[in-house]
């Protein structure tokens, strides 16, 4: 290895060493990075309590009955069945614990051949709303010779209702969610950061500097891509074992991390070797993502913006993202096509960011 390679490589890593000196300057980039990570974390937690939430709610409705009138009849007919019927001689006017285990709501039917009326006794475990459903049952069915009456209401397991939007017990939910984070955490490191370091040093005369060095603007940009590669791969991986631990053994995992990294790095150059001043850089990057989510809710609707999303890498990203996370989603032949599509336009993109960061870094026009 002659001299002049040796300088180069020496200074490769000088620049590369040099940018991890920064993020020690920063901390406030390094915390930004660790609270993705504990959203993550928290995503995680309540992901799995809306899992465990559907799973109780799953389990059977007991309608538990002393006599079998013709009430009864009726009612069986109309049961779906996720309820069960059950025949008992014991006192239904009280609360009975004979029920199968987890029984998630309990209906005790009692009617007193002595009088009128019957008497109903309601238990729930967990949301009251399966329970007001099976009284509805009760309530579609006519009545004969009798006034039902609701007695009272027991609980068995009382648990906060809860009011959120996104079924996260969703396997499709849950993915949509995690590939979002996951995205979110390689714009950040990937793209808003590499702006906010780049132009910063562009905008004060750093970048002319170090091309008077024996490094090119080449090794400047790819030490610089190096580390942004390897701060937020480091994020990915950690947030990848808080929310899907396995996925870390998929060598497929890391070449869609590695390429939707490199992609908002080829982007994040564009934008910085376009604009003179950090600011003006940090404004376009935003306009950036804004853009980005219009064209994606837009897709939805309008045939125009769903071709065009197809040109876009984070489009297959976040494709291959929910399929890594759902199973459901995982199809072989459109594994390959977002795969190549994913390919093929970051490495468009890194080569026109690599021409205008050669050609605009260094101009201050």
């Amino acid at each position: 290895m002659n001299t002049g390679m040796v300088n180069i490589w020496h200074c490769f890593w000088t620049l590369y060493f040099k940018e991890w000196m920064r993020i020690k300057r920063n901390p406030a980039a390094l915390m930004s990075v660790g609270l993705l990570v504990l959203v993550a974390y928290l995503i995680s937690i309540e992901t799995k309590s809306q899992v465990a939430e559907v799973a109780v709610q799953k389990k059977p409705c007991v309608i538990a009955y002393n006599i079998k009138d013709s009430f009864i009849n009726q009612l069986e007919n109309q049961l779906t069945p996720e309820v069960l019927l059950i025949q008992t001689d014991l006192d239904l006017t009280k609360q009975v614990n004979l029920y199968p285990k987890g029984t998630s709501c309990v209906a005790q039917y009692a009617n007193d051949t002595r009088s009128t009326k019957a008497n109903l006794l309601l238990l729930h475990s967990g949301d009251t709303t399966r329970i007001y459903q099976l009284l509805r049952k009760f309530y579609s069915v006519e009545l004969q010779g009798a006034k039902l009456i609701k007695s009272a209401t027991f609980t068995i397991k009382e648990t906060e209702k809860r009011t959120t939007t996104i079924d996260l017990s969703s396997n499709k939910s849950r993915a949509m969610v995690w590939s979002m984070l996951l995205f979110s955490l390689h714009f950040f490191v990937g793209c808003a950061l590499f702006i906010s370091f780049t132009a910063h040093e562009r905008e004060r005369g750093i970048l002319q500097a170090l091309a008077l060095t024996p490094a090119s603007l080449n090794v400047i940009w790819l030490a610089k891509a190096l580390f942004h590669l390897s701060l937020s791969l480091a994020a990915s991986a950690v947030m990848l074992w808080v929310l899907l631990p396995a996925a870390l053994k998929v060598p497929l995992v890391w070449i869609v991390l590695f390429f939707s990294i490199l992609g908002l790095i080829a982007v994040a150059t564009i934008i910085t070797s376009l604009n003179r001043t950090q600011t003006s850089a940090s404004l376009i990057g935003f306009c950036y993502l804004m853009s980005m989510s219009v064209i994606f809710s837009l897709s939805q609707n309008f045939p125009a913006f769903s071709v065009l999303r197809q040109f876009m890498f984070e489009n297959h990203v976040i494709k291959l993202l929910g399929a890594i996370f759902d199973a459901s989603q995982r199809n072989a032949n459109v594994w390959v096509l977002h795969l190549y599509a994913m390919v093929g336009l970051v490495l468009t993109l890194t080569v026109i960011a690599l021409f205008v960061w050669n050609n605009r870094a260094l101009k201050s026009h």
